[in-house]
């Protein structure tokens, strides 16, 4: 009921809250239990609000059905790389289901699963937005890869993150400059929209 509280106030302040993202702490295809609950409890209160899922797809084929039906009309799958040896650089682990795998089986399972639940998502219905955070050094290079696999596979659009530096991390990152980012948008929005986010 906590999401039903923060949401009245919100409502009784004035605020504007016309969409919910669905995104964790965990991935919500994980606790899809959970999930389906809290997707049920939101919609009893406040059924026009716009429901996203924000997941990295594993088990999105079994459930793309049944979340179309819950009242979710948008899916951001987050795709930062798929390239085995990119993608290991970027997951220290992966836990599909509740096994955490060795990384090189991991990204193999990780990639399929993407790519089924991408084409189950539109199957049944739903706005699909590829998600890429913009890494300097790691994935930069397999922007248009991703891209043209997500319009291949029929994604509405792809949104660029640009990886913001943080000094205070363990592994320190340099920020991706704008004209890179502008490269790489160019590129990428010939086989899909593009949009950047900045956080």
């Amino acid at each position: 009921t906590e999401i039903i509280d923060w949401l009245q106030e919100q409502f009784e302040e004035g605020v504007i809250v016309d969409k919910i993202d669905l995104s964790g702490p965990g991935d919500p295809l994980v606790t899809i239990d959970q999930t389906m609950e809290t997707v049920k409890l939101i919609r009893s209160h406040y059924p026009d609000l716009h429901l996203t899922i924000k997941t990295l797809g594993i088990a999105g084929e079994k459930y793309a059905d049944q979340l179309a039906k819950a009242g979710i009309s948008h899916v951001e799958l987050l795709i930062d790389a798929l390239d085995p040896e990119v993608l290991e650089k970027l997951y220290a682990w992966i836990r599909p289901g509740f096994r955490t795998l060795p990384l090189p089986e991991a990204v193999s399972i990780l990639k399929q699963e993407q790519e089924k639940a991408l084409r189950a998502f539109k199957d049944a219905g739903l706005e699909v937005t590829v998600r890429t955070t913009c890494y300097p050094e790691n994935n930069i290079d397999h922007i248009k890869k991703i891209a043209k696999f997500a319009g291949k596979n029929g994604a509405d659009q792809m949104v660029l993150v640009p990886h913001p530096s943080t000094e205070d991390a363990e592994i320190s990152l340099q920020p991706v400059d704008p004209e890179t980012i502008q490269a790489v948008s160019m590129a990428a929005s010939k086989y899909i929209k593009i949009e950047v986010q900045y956080n």
